[in-house]
């Protein structure tokens, strides 16, 4: 898959304004602990979270709740952060969260976020509002390969627009799972799923099947790579500003090469 040269830079400079987002705000301070709070009464329910820094899935770290009377009488739940080994500066850096309530149930996801910096008691500090509700979404190709995964979240209201990125299998948020993945406000792409050279990748949201999948929770749907090629055509025609449009045959021949040579022959999507 080729990309145009103004395409790229798009990419480069996006990524230099949210940095200088970041970099605009107060000098902040530097730690490497974070309170984290979340409103209530929905935060009543959470029982785990996980915390991703720098949008890094596979690093991604579980918070230790904090019980105490202001707690209560600030109505929102308190949950402190550990980023040991790693310090971080609070104007320079974004978290986002997944939350698990009961018997470590998926409950959703937070957008991402800068902390801000307490200059009084020199600690970081962070509160969330809830995405969701979110799916849990299973994807397993055949043969067994690495499936590189970027999740993309739009900035709005004090959140920042981020992508979080991990890889399946492996990381620490169960084998071959994309956890709390709320597709409504965020886009799911398998990266390099053609070659190392397909940054844009498989954009899961738009898959035909994804539908089918949601209504039969639980079931897996068996995608072959005839129905693949025809979902990633689909996906050139359409609206994803990732890619420049492209339809032509020539493009599908090379998308099934690519497939071919890479050696997918089908990918499973389950949906919980």
């Amino acid at each position: 898959m080729r990309h145009s040269r103004p395409l790229v830079l798009w990419a480069a400079v996006s990524s230099l304004v949210v940095t200088a987002a970041f970099a605009q705000g107060t000098s902040g301070g530097t730690t490497n602990k974070l309170e984290i709070y979340l409103p209530a009464p929905d935060c009543k329910a959470v029982v785990e979270v996980i915390a991703v820094m720098r949008g890094n899935e596979e690093e991604a770290k579980y918070a230790t709740k904090v019980n105490d009377e202001k707690e209560v009488n600030d109505q929102r739940c308190h949950w402190t952060l550990n980023t040991y080994p790693h310090r971080f500066r609070t104007n320079l850096i974004h978290f986002s969260l997944r939350l698990f309530g009961p018997e470590l149930v998926g409950l959703g996801r937070t957008r991402c976020k800068a902390p801000g910096w307490d200059d009084g008691k020199n600690t970081a500090w962070i509160e969330f509002k809830f995405l969701g509700p979110a799916d849990q979404i299973t994807l397993m190709p055949d043969p067994s390969m690495s499936l590189p995964y970027a999740r993309e979240v739009k900035g709005d209201a004090g959140y920042v627009a981020c992508t979080d990125t991990g890889s399946l299998p492996g990381g620490p948020l169960t084998l071959w799972n994309v956890r709390d993945v709320d597709l409504t406000n965020e886009t799911l792409r398998l990266r390099d799923f053609e070659s190392k050279k397909d940054v844009c990748g498989l954009l899961v949201n738009s898959l035909p099947a994804m539908k089918t999948a949601r209504k039969k929770k639980g079931n897996p749907i068996l995608l072959d790579r005839g129905t693949l090629v025809h979902a990633l055509s689909l996906q050139r025609a359409g609206k994803d500003h990732c890619q420049v449009p492209n339809l032509s045959a020539s493009a599908i021949d090379l998308t099934e090469k690519n497939l071919d040579k890479r050696g997918l022959t089908t990918l499973s999507l389950t949906v919980k």
